[in-house]
Order: structure tokens, then C-alpha cells, then sequence
């Protein structure tokens, strides 16, 4: 039997181990969609958690073993999932259902928090709880220390129709109450090759440099990196590779239609294989951006191969011979 590739599937361990994996009857657990991966999952003594990401946004489901059905029984959930990365860790899966949760993003520092799987039981097998986090975490650890004020910040989620009509995500970080009046400045960053994903980080010197003194940081999830898998990477390689240009350009149009920023106001930046991103998107599209800060590129790409170690940039960006 086949299964999707990014599927959880479980069976009966003792079954398994003393009858082999023929005829044994396999529960499939999670299965992916379109934009919809299982990103990590832990096991407690009696629970499974899973840390499922839809649209670069992570939330938690919580399963208990049923050990007369001998089945996973979903108890739990994240009612919304955040924008901010998580990592989960069981503390003593043989022991007890807690587990480390650390979180950071935009404007919050690395987290780190003791969990209990066990609080999301509702003991009631019709129930399904839906709360935030504060109805599995326990306290507060410790922290990475805050460089930058973000009280006044705020992170929104937002997707721009690509040439093609792909919806490409990209995330904002600006001021509370910014004002729509085309005049912020404001900088795109992005990656968008062999497969690298971004998403929600702490950044402290774009908090200190940019955010604090009211710039807005815009990052764009184009075509060509990894945050939805192979395929999105895949769909911008070689013969492709305009598709992560079009991503690009459709994220800045799309400030600008919203009145964010204005082509004089808008910047973007990129480094190595990003610099050579923002300088395609230039040359494509000079109308659009009033700064470009193109850091360490390689632009000569009839010539690429001469410098070594090109076998990567032949993959993914094709053979110039």
C-alpha cells in the first residue's frame, strides 16, 4: 500500500514488530494538502503532538492513545494558527506529557516554555478543545533578550496573484496604525532558490536599523525556495526561473496598489543568490523600486561555471555551455 509523500501513518507496534508489515492495518493520521504540511510531531506517554503549518502559519493538534481502541483520538487544538515559528521536544516521553515549546518571530525573541499535553484531555470523548496556547503551556522559561520595542508592531499575513495567477504569501511588519499613505518606506527581502525556506525570525538589526525608526519590512515567500516543498521549489528552476521574478514583482505591485508605498518609497534587498534575484527584478521592472540593495551576487551567468563550485547553480539555474 501507498501512501501520499508528507503523510503520519501509524499501526500496531507489537503487530508490527512480531508479524512483519504485511496485511497489518495501517491508520493514516494526517495527509497533506495544498500549502498544508506536518511540519514535526513528538510523542508524550500518552498523547502524540502534532505541529501542523498552513500557509507558513504553525498550529498544534494534540492525540490521545486509545489503548482499548488502539487508535489516536484527536482531544485538541490551536483555535488559530500564529505567525511565529515553533519547535516542540518531549521532556520524558516515558515518564509524564510534557514537552518544551520554543517560539519566536517577527518581533519575539526565541521562547522557551514548559508545556503539558495532558491539560488539552478534555476527558470527554465528544469534545475537541480549541484554545490558544495558553491552554496547553504551563509557564514561561526562559527568553533571548529583546533588542528592539515591538509593543507598537504589528505582523500581518498577506498574498499577491502572481503572473500565472499563483497566490504568493508574503508577511508585513510595520507600525500599528500605518498609515495608507503610499509614503512608507518600505523594503521587500526574499530568497527564492535551491529549495531555502524562510519565515517568522527575529532579526535584531532590522528591528534596530528599520522597524524602530518606522520603516516597514515586507517578506515575500516566492517561488523557488522550500516553504511548501519540492514542487514550490521546483517551479521556479532552471527553464522557470522567471516564476520567482513574477512572485517578486506581484508582492511589490501589491504594496503599491494598497497604497503601503509608492515605487519612490520602495525597496528591495537580497544577497547571493537573492542579490541576483533583485537584480533580474531590477532590470525587468525599473519603474517599480526606488532602492535596490544587491549584496553579494553572482550577475555573470554566461560565465558562472569559471568561478568553481558551480554544480548547484547548473541544477538549479541551468548549463550557460
Amino acid at each position: 500500500k501507498t501512501f501520499v509523500q508528507g503523510s503520519l501513518v501509524y499501526v500496531n507496534s507489537h503487530k508490527f514488530i512480531k508479524y512483519g508489515p504485511k496485511d497489518r492495518i495501517y491508520h493514516v493520521l494526517f495527509k497533506p494538502k495544498d500549502r498544508v504540511s506536518c511540519e514535526d510531531y513528538i510523542v508524550t506517554k500518552e498523547f502524540l503532538v502534532l505541529s501542523i503549518l498552513q500557509d507558513m502559519k504553525p498550529k498544534l493538534e494534540f492525540y490521545k492513545l486509545e489503548k482499548d481502541a488502539n487508535k489516536l483520538r484527536l482531544v485538541g487544538m490551536d483555535k488559530n494558527a500564529q505567525i511565529r515559528t515553533i519547535n516542540i521536544r518531549s521532556v520524558d516521553p516515558y515518564e509524564g506529557n510534557k514537552f518544551w515549546l520554543t517560539t519566536t518571530g517577527y518581533t519575539e525573541p526565541s521562547t522557551l516554555w514548559l508545556a503539558d499535553a495532558s491539560k488539552m484531555d478534555s476527558h470527554d470523548k465528544k469534545v475537541i478543545r480549541k484554545t490558544g496556547s495558553e491552554g496547553y503551556i504551563i509557564r514561561k522559561l526562559n527568553a533571548l533578550p529583546e533588542y528592539f520595542d515591538a509593543s507598537e508592531l504589528d505582523v500581518c499575513q498577506r498574498f499577491a496573484a502572481s503572473k500565472d495567477g499563483t497566490q504568493v504569501p508574503y508577511f508585513i511588519i510595520s507600525k500599528k496604525g500605518l498609515i495608507l499613505d503610499k509614503r512608507n518606506p518600505t523594503i521587500i527581502y526574499s530568497y527564492g532558490s535551491f529549495g531555502v525556506s524562510l519565515g517568522p525570525h527575529y532579526g535584531a538589526p532590522t528591528g534596530i536599523a528599520w522597524l524602530a525608526r518606522g520603516g516597514v519590512y515586507v517578506e515575500a515567500i516566492i517561488r523557488g525556495g522550500g516553504e511548501f516543498g519540492d514542487s514550490w521549489h521546483e517551479k521556479a528552476m532552471r527553464e522557470n526561473r522567471c516564476r520567482a521574478h513574477e512572485d517578486f514583482i506581484a508582492v511589490a505591485e501589491d504594496l503599491v496598489a494598497s497604497s503601503i508605498c509608492s515605487p519612490k518609497s520602495l525597496g528591495m534587498r537580497g544577497g547571493s543568490s537573492g542579490g541576483l534575484l533583485v537584480a533580474n527584478v531590477y532590470l525587468l521592472r525599473p519603474d517599480l523600486f526606488g532602492a535596490v540593495h544587491c549584496a553579494s551576487p553572482i550577475l555573470d551567468m554566461k560565465r558562472y561555471k569559471a568561478m568553481g563550485g558551480f554544480q548547484s547553480w547548473v541544477l538549479e539555474f541551468g548549463d550557460p555551455d
